[in-house]
């Protein structure tokens, strides 16, 4: 019985635990009008299809994700978009 609770306290503090949030955050980019700055990648939520777009705060791109799998290397790249 004593093993079981270590085990399932040790399975619960890995899934508490394996989720990890990321501020993504890019200064002074020479935007265009029309333009946005968007982030892809490797790792859900990030796709190397489909851009998720930055917010702008005083010349501050940023965006806050968060990732299930803590351990995985993550591979990003940020793009510029025409805002269609």
């Amino acid at each position: 019985m004593k093993y079981y609770i270590t085990l399932l306290l040790c399975l619960l503090c890995y899934f508490l635990l394996a989720q990890k949030q990321i501020t993504f955050s890019l200064a002074k980019v020479p935007v265009s009008a029309g333009q946005r700055v968007g982030i892809r990648g490797n790792t859900a939520p990030l796709s190397w299809k489909e851009s998720l777009i930055l917010q702008n705060n005083n010349d501050l791109f940023s965006i806050t994700l968060s990732f299930t799998n803590a351990r995985k290397l993550i591979e990003y790249k940020y793009v510029l978009e025409d805002a269609n």
